[in-house]
């Protein structure tokens, strides 16, 4: 490293030794000291002032982090904060995270212990976001406000936070042509996509922002229909989980990037025949674009049209582990067992850790929290699982027939209609499907689907029964009960349709479709 100093200069919580950045510092409410959540908050900080070297970095990060997604309702002692104690707890955690992102500048990575360090900031980074989750999701629960009352990138409170840097963020309404829309989906598959690389994110989604005068646009790629240009207001409309606006450095650089990919994908649109959905996740591939290429195209090519060195982003990009081969190679994504070490792509995620991209804001639907906690911890479950067990998805006989008669009724406008089996499936599968989706690619989605609702349910009864949010830690210990009981009766199940008996046994719950 350039110097010694690099990792306690990165991973310092405060920033009042940098004239030229906001004081990010986290000092915590005065009248909760007492609480749990200040005292580890409190030993992080003091942890993280000290000069430490790389392989220290990683232990102590990897420790405190560990201890943050452990936390549950009743070492926190929710019920004993006002709200005026967890709106300033969550506004401390996110400056805690600004200081963060702002050392991140700092960061270099030429040894292991160097991207050891890297991977437990990025967790301790999403476990201070969970914190924040967690405040804001118990805070508003008593609230009998629908849906609807939450509109992105809008309101007051600890749902929608501004970076003191840009204080002058009201609303969407100020977002700045090149402006990067880092969002969380509602989906399983959208779950996926934010757990599935070596470190978990909270995000699934890039959008990348167009202005012509008055009017604002993004352009997105979506696994339904392709790559598309659209007003605002249909982003808007999609009712997100989480939006974060990242700004990049250079005005110049940004609007023409927005520009740039606006014109790109609205050429194709405007012919009738929108860019397809990469599958494959190769943001080298500019002939099909997933969400975070467009993104990627942008700054890349108004980078060469300005005669700049091309900018690559993210500066930091997403790989996968070994034991999630099978499935990356079923979603489309074309790694082997041998080339996955070399492997990488830009998850929605990474620009998080992009140093050249500021937040400029974040903003949260608290009513939808509650969906993306338990969907996060279902697929991280279902993932490790997949690396640490070898389970696989299997799906039936029923659903490998449903997805190769979509797969070809999608590739054939006369038969859209006939996918509205409602009877089947409950839900319009023509609305759902793109015609460049395989029929193994339907068949995972079909029965990622199915095993995930299995556990949502259960998951739902139990934190109902528990009266307060279950943490993520309880949630992974409930997860796993539910998988071992599940593989007995599996095994009991199978066993005794192979050796006959008079007494059926009960069916497992989902280890049919989802088994080593």
């Amino acid at each position: 490293m350039k110097r010694n100093l690099a990792f306690v200069t990165l991973v310092t919580l405060t920033l009042t030794s940098c004239s030229t950045h906001q004081d990010f510092s986290w000092r915590g409410p005065a009248s909760v000291h007492k609480n749990k959540l200040f005292e580890i908050l409190d030993e992080v900080q003091v942890t993280l002032s000290r000069d430490m070297g790389a392989r220290e970095c990683h232990d102590s990060i990897e420790y405190y982090w560990k201890k943050l997604y452990e936390l549950d309702s009743k070492t926190v002692a929710l019920q004993s904060m006002s709200p005026e104690d967890m709106d300033e707890y969550i506004r401390s955690s996110f400056y805690i995270r600004l200081g963060i992102k702002e050392r991140l500048k700092d960061l270099e990575r030429e040894t292991s212990d160097d991207k050891k360090c890297l991977v437990s900031i990025k967790r301790a980074f999403m476990a201070l976001r969970y914190v924040e989750d967690y405040l804001i999701e118990y805070s508003y629960q008593n609230e009998h406000k629908s849906d609807d009352h939450f509109v992105t990138l809008t309101g007051d409170g600890g749902h929608f936070l501004v970076n003191p840097k840009y204080s002058g963020f009201k609303s969407w309404q100020d977002l700045n042509g090149g402006d990067v829309l880092l969002s969380r989906g509602n989906a399983f598959s959208s779950a996926a996509i934010a757990r599935i690389g070596q470190t978990d994110t909270q995000f699934s989604h890039l959008s990348l922002v167009h202005k012509e005068k008055d009017k604002i646009f993004t352009s997105e790629a979506h696994i339904e229909i392709g790559n598309v240009v659209a007003p605002i207001d249909v982003h808007l409309e999609q009712k997100n989980a989480r939006t974060v606006v990242f700004r990049h450095s250079d005005k110049k650089l940004s609007e023409l990037a927005g520009k740039i990919t606006f014109n790109h994908v609205k050429k194709a649109q405007v012919a009738g025949s929108n860019i397809e959905y990469d599958f494959g996740m190769d943001y080298k591939d500019e002939s099909r674009l997933f969400c975070s290429e467009v993104v990627y195209f942008g700054y890349k090519h108004a980078s060469k049209k300005l005669g700049m060195e091309e900018v690559d982003i993210p500066e930091y990009k997403t790989r996968f582990n070994k034991g999630l081969v099978p499935f990356l190679r079923d979603l489309g994504i074309k790694v082997t067992k041998e080339s996955v070490s070399s492997f990488d792509t830009f998850g929605p995620g990474d620009i998080q850790f992009d140093s050249r991209f500021d937040i400029v804001s974040e903003w949260r639907n608290p009513k939808k929290l509650r969906d993306s906690r338990f969907k996060d911890a279902i697929l991280t479950k279902l993932f490790l699982w997949m690396e640490d067990e070898n389970y696989r998805f299997h799906p039936t006989v029923g659903t490998k027939l449903m997805s190769r008669f979509s797969t070809l009724a999608r590739k054939s406008d006369t038969m859209v209609k006939i996918l509205k089996w409602k009877y089947l499936l409950n839900r319009d599968i023509s609305k759902e499907f793109p015609k460049n989706m395989t029929a193994k690619q339907m068949r995972l989605f079909l029965v990622l689907d199915e095993v995930g609702e299995y556990f949502y349910k259960e998951l739902d009864q139990k934190e109902k029964a528990n009266k307060a949010p279950l943490s993520l830690g309880e949630m992974f210990d409930f997860l796993d009960s539910l998988k071992e009981k599940d593989y007995k009766a599996w095994k009991k199940y199978h066993k005794k349709r192979i050796l006959g008996g008079f007494i059926a046994p009960a069916k497992p719950k989902f280890h049919n479709v989802f088994h080593p």
